[in-house]
This record gives C-alpha cells, sequence and structure tokens, in this order.
C-alpha cells in the first residue's frame, strides 16, 4: 500500500470467512511492525510480513469483536510480544 521508498511500511490482508483485513504497520528502517487485530490466520500473516523482510514485535486491537481477535492466543504464542 505504501512506496517501498517511503519510510512508513503498510500492508493490508484479507483473511478468514468473514473476509476480515488484518493490518501491519511498522518502520521500514528498523524492520519491524505491529499487527492490527490479529484474527483467523495469524502464520499466515507472519509469513507476509517475514517475506517482506519485516519482523511482528506486538499487536494491537482496536476493538472486542470476536473476528477481530480470535487470533491473539496464536499471536502470543507465536511471538514474545506485548498485545495493547
Amino acid at each position: 500500500m505504501t512506496p517501498k521508498s517511503s519510510p512508513l511500511y503498510l500492508r493490508q490482508i484479507e483473511v478468514g470467512p468473514m473476509q476480515n483485513f488484518v493490518y501491519l504497520i511498522g518502520d521500514r528502517q528498523k524492520r519491524e511492525c505491529v499487527i492490527v487485530d490479529p484474527a483467523w490466520e495469524v502464520g499466515r500473516v507472519l509469513a507476509e510480513a517475514e517475506g517482506d523482510g519485516m519482523k511482528v514485535t506486538n499487536a494491537l486491537l482496536t476493538h472486542y469483536h470476536y473476528d477481530n481477535v480470535n487470533g491473539v492466543v496464536d499471536f502470543l504464542a507465536r511471538v514474545k510480544g506485548k498485545v495493547y
């Protein structure tokens, strides 16, 4: 979504049977990002970030609906980060 020349890393990824969007937002120079509303296919989203050369460090939750947070336990099992 953002040009490769931008320091901002931003990806929108559609996941799950309800066609939710998960976002990856981060810093291209640091090569770190957060996952926003980890749901459904956390492993695939983490793999996509890794494929872009990014490391997911934490998670952000925008609200508490099942279809936006059902991947939190999977996230915590895979990433040694915090959930905000």
